[in-house]
């Protein structure tokens, strides 16, 4: 998997939208039928791609019945699976800023400019 660099604002804005829709969904889990771990999958994966991250071809999982990327699905998941803060009681987007780099390698432009840098 390549490295994904981004404008800084957009990859802000990528972060920001991935906090709110892991934050409905705790909303939400309180719900019966509301924000099955499916639905959130689907929401991320969604997200990722609207915001410009490649994905890759989607496929059927037949394991799991979701449409699943062929790239990045260990970020899908981890993001899927990412845990409250300790500290907030809440999901923190530095959290999930953290989790786009290192499990996605999804980055901010500035990342790349300070590396060339150096």
């Amino acid at each position: 998997m390549t490295s994904h660099y981004m404008p800084g604002e957009r990859f802000g804005l990528l972060a920001t939208h991935i906090t709110s829709i892991l934050r409905a969904r705790r909303r939400a889990i309180h719900r019966p039928g509301m924000g099955t771990r499916d639905d959130l999958h689907t929401s991320i994966h969604t997200a990722l791609r609207g915001h410009g991250v490649p994905m890759g071809e989607p496929f059927l999982n037949r394991e799991t019945g979701r449409v699943d990327p062929t790239d990045r699905l260990a970020l899908v998941e981890a993001l899927t699976d990412l845990p409250v803060s300790a500290f907030t009681g809440d999901f923190d987007v530095s959290d999930v800023r953290l989790a786009l780099g290192e499990h996605g390698e999804v980055w901010p432009a500035s990342v790349r400019e300070d590396t060339e840098v150096a």
